[in-house]
């Protein structure tokens, strides 16, 4: 199904965002076009001429000359095809992307630069689910994670929220955070913004420990704890802590003021309990058996911290750490009562 008319889409119904093969329409004054999974999945040709029929005015011969992509976000059979008809697509750099427009996906992997102020999301998978989130970080089975969340369409639609929010400017802790607001005024509950930053504090913590150890990937894991770091923890704790009544009369312009939020952008703790951790449990982002051997992981460094330093930041991000871990491998109504 598609939806086209060029009206203001409303992100504030999940039923809308989430039930279109492709959704097209104005949300402050950009254009975007929202694709679902199984529609980018057909081949570069397919979404280049939905795109274009879902905004109206570009004919498919416009929209391929303008369009610039980094294919990691297609199948390898996509990625063949484009490359045969567009060897020269990934010639723009991500500054001049950025101005043009930026596809922003739930990865980092899909980068479309187009004219007439046009942003394309693609939609996370139907399946998407924090457990998938929290397997990406530690190698936890999927079987050995407990669901989360008793609603996952709720997480889905907090995902769609964050991307939309970086189309609108948002780095990542204020994407969260505009996302966390969206979701609990759309279901009523902190839940999915809860479990996201559980989530996003394990890996913080794993990231921290990676990026204390020396390897070939440490430059990178350093670059995500500065891009992600405590921050996306603090963004989605705030909302949480946020009074219903307060988050029930916010106007989308007082979402959109989450923009102008402060976050603190010292790692330093989480890469002191990063490498703390390497201590107790092992160098690395060393895979997990289990969630019970995360928590007791995360419950030796807690009491380590303790003994070891008597930093109240540090004894705090601790303590929530293993909260997290702690309501990670629990029940998905653990969730439900947040």
């Amino acid at each position: 199904m598609i939806m086209i008319d060029k009206k203001e889409i409303d992100i504030t119904d999940p039923a809308l965002l989430l039930s279109h093969d492709i959704l097209g329409g104005t949300v402050r004054d950009n254009i975007l076009v929202i694709i679902k999974p199984d529609v980018r999945r057909q081949n570069i040709a397919a979404v280049r001429s939905a795109l274009a029929a879902a905004i109206g005015y570009l004919d498919p011969a416009e929209l391929n000359a303008e369009v610039s992509a980094s294919l990691n976000g297609f199948p390898e059979d996509a990625k063949h095809e484009a490359a045969r008809q567009y060897p020269d697509m990934l010639a723009d750099n991500y500054t001049s992307s950025f101005r043009k427009g930026l596809v922003i996906t739930s990865g980092d992997a899909f980068m479309m630069p187009l004219r007439h102020n046009l942003k394309m999301i693609l939609a996370p998978e139907e399946t998407l689910s924090p457990a998938h989130y929290l397997n990406s970080v530690t190698h936890i089975p999927l079987e050995k994670i407990p669901a989360s969340l008793d609603q996952p369409e709720s997480f889905r639609y907090m995902i769609t929220c964050h991307e939309i929010a970086h189309s609108w400017g948002c780095d990542e802790p204020r994407a969260d955070m505009t996302a966390a607001i969206l979701t609990r005024r759309a279901y009523g509950s902190s839940a999915a913004s809860t479990a996201m930053a559980d989530i996003r504090a394990v890996d913080a913590i794993w990231t921290a420990r990676a990026a204390s150890q020396p390897s070939a990937l440490q430059s990178s894991f350093k670059k995500s704890l500065k891009k992600y770091g405590w921050k996306c923890v603090e963004a989605n704790d705030r909302v949480a802590a946020m009074p219903d009544e307060k988050i029930e009369n916010m106007s989308l312009s007082d979402i959109f003021a989450c923009q102008s939020e402060i976050f603190s952008d010292d790692i330093r703790p989480a890469f002191i309990l990063g490498a703390m951790l390497a201590e107790v449990a092992g160098p690395g982002k060393k895979k997990k058996s289990d969630m019970q051997s995360l928590v007791t992981d995360a419950e030796n460094l807690e009491r380590h911290v303790r003994q070891v330093n008597k930093s109240t930041t540090l004894h705090d991000v601790a303590a929530r750490y293993t909260l997290a871990t702690r309501r990670l491998s629990m029940t998905p109504s653990t969730y439900a009562r947040t």
